[in-house]
């Protein structure tokens, strides 16, 4: 003869746990839309951190042309004009 005591309770522990996996599947469910959007923001800082390490970069240049240029800025001015339109000529060259 079955025991109804012991069934009952075998079905209670068993309800327990299909509640629990599906608090967890949901858990789940959400850290992996957290590591998504966790994901997503290290990639637009990352963007970010790189375009303003170029302009960190071209600004160290421009000071450093103006250091050596004596502290006249119109000369310095002049210098990168040249340069840039230098290397303009050069990507005109590299295209044709």
């Amino acid at each position: 003869m079955i025991d109804t005591d012991f069934l009952q309770q075998l079905e209670s522990q068993i309800n327990t746990l299909l509640r629990e996996r599906k608090t967890q599947q949901e858990s789940i469910a959400q850290l992996k839309t957290d590591l998504a959007v966790m994901k997503r923001q290290l990639v637009e800082a990352h963007v970010s951190l790189v375009e303003l390490q170029k302009k960190y970069d071209n600004l160290l240049i421009a000071h450093s042309m103006i250091q050596t240029e004596n502290g006249d800025v119109k000369r310095a001015k002049a210098k990168l004009t040249r340069m840039l339109e230098t290397i303009d000529r050069c990507i005109g060259k590299l295209n044709a």
